[in-house]
């Protein structure tokens, strides 16, 4: 290994190491990686690896314009898809193209990496976002940037609705992937194995799947997660946010047009434990300008509203009921194994696709939740920062991952609701 490269490798990091350790990696990979780039740039000094690191790939970011990635067979990217991606959604999606791989020897066999580029999508991640609104005292301030990017998440929907497949369309089943053609096989499974109370919702939503199937199919992002999710600051008079595109297109795949709903509760809500604060803001009113947006944007919704809403419950139900398990998508979470998810789905199917309400389960969270924000937002008022958080904060699996080994309880920003507001929840279906 050269010297220059030894150079720019830095003190291990953990979430580097774990990449290389789940995919049965010696650490002597990651110089391995080194020597590929400077084939490709012998200037090394524009190279540095990505402060954030995904749970599916080794990154590197390249002078301003370039990220290269290193992914594990299980995980390669699908050159058909991002392309789709491209064409579909323009520059919300990166230019991505397979350059090679990377063979490494081990006790006598050979893994592969296989390696990428991508065009870099400019700004910043919400789920560093995220922390500058916790410590934000401009409430304001923070409404009116999450209504701008709930409209800007409406127009990529839109996006996608010009490029829809329909139905009955010959190549749509070319362009179905595993979990398009295993939709009512996981709802089955999410059905018998799912908590109870859980139990009705996924009823509802096979006894009207066919109706969900019979929409428009649209290329659907596979994993909507903060740290996937890019801003960038407004280039005109108006000072605030704008969704400026999506990392991360490897899962994507082909889905009836509203599944995709599952991403906006990530603009609506976040992760946190009872112990920590930020910023409450009514998703109601943020769901009702996202559905104003797209109807505009596509008028054609008005008339199949509710089939699109319980396409999004799908969506909620795939996502959060459904393990990740390193790609292999085939178990339904379990209380105890997966409190995350579990949590996620407490909240978020409370109320806004079904009429069960909140469960008792969720309003622990929510009311405890509400408490100590209200509380630590009177001790934390602090003047506005817009910086990046520091490295040790933001690495893990998904980018900020927050302490990603302890419980969380999703928290929608609506915790300061009265219970005469969940009635209005309810009633307004939103």
């Amino acid at each position: 290994m050269s010297e220059q490269i030894s150079d720019q490798i830095e003190a291990s990091s953990s979430c580097i190491d774990a990449f290389f350790t789940r995919n049965g990696l010696p650490a002597s990979t990651r110089a391995l990686c080194w020597e590929f780039i400077r084939h490709r740039c012998p200037d090394l000094s524009t190279a540095t690896e990505a402060p954030s690191q995904g749970y599916c790939s080794f990154t590197f970011c390249l002078g301003d314009d370039t990220i290269i990635q290193f992914r594990p067979p299980a995980h390669q990217i699908d050159p058909g898809v991002t392309n789709r991606a491209r064409e579909v959604f323009g520059d919300y999606a990166p230019d991505t193209r397979f350059i090679g791989k990377l063979s490494v020897p081990i006790s006598g066999e050979t893994k592969s990496l296989f390696v990428y580029t991508m065009s870099r999508i400019r700004g910043i991640s919400l789920a560093q976002v995220r922390l500058e609104w916790r410590a934000s005292d401009v409430r304001t301030r923070v409404i009116r940037e999450r209504e701008e990017l709930v409209r800007g998440f409406a127009e990529l929907l839109a996006r996608s609705w010009k490029k829809a497949v329909k139905p009955a369309d010959p190549d749509l089943p070319h362009l179905k992937g595993t979990v398009g053609w295993s939709l009512r096989w996981r709802l089955n499974k999410m059905h018998s194995d799912l908590p109870a109370r859980f139990r009705r919702t996924v009823e509802k939503v096979l006894e009207r799947l066919h109706d969900i199937e019979a929409l428009s199919w649209v290329l659907t992002h596979g994993d909507l997660v903060p740290a996937n999710i890019m801003l960038a600051l407004n280039q005109g008079t108006e000072p605030g946010l704008r969704l400026s595109g999506l990392l991360d297109w490897a899962e994507a795949e082909y889905l009836p047009f509203g599944v995709c709903l599952y991403g906006l509760e990530e603009l609506l809500g976040e992760s946190t434990t009872t112990q920590e604060g930020g910023n409450v803001v009514d998703s109601n009113a943020l769901r009702s300008s996202f559905w104003a947006e797209l109807e505009t944007l596509i008028p054609e919704v008005r008339s199949m509203c509710e089939t699109v809403r319980l396409a999004g419950l799908l969506g909620v139900l795939l996502w959060h009921g459904i393990a990740f398990d390193d790609g292999r998508l085939d178990r339904v979470v379990q209380e105890g194994v997966d409190d995350e998810e579990i949590q996620r789905l407490d909240v978020m199917l409370d109320g806004k696709y079904h009429k069960e309400g909140v469960s008792r389960h969720d309003r622990h969270y929510r009311l405890e939740s509400a408490q100590v924000v209200d509380e630590k937002r009177e001790q934390q008022k602090q003047p506005r920062r817009f910086e990046a958080p520091k490295k040790e904060e933001v690495g893990g699996a998904f980018g900020v991952a927050l302490h990603y080994q302890r419980r969380y309880a999703w928290r929608l920003d609506m915790l300061s609701y009265t219970l005469k507001g969940e009635e209005s929840a309810r009633e307004s279906g939103g």
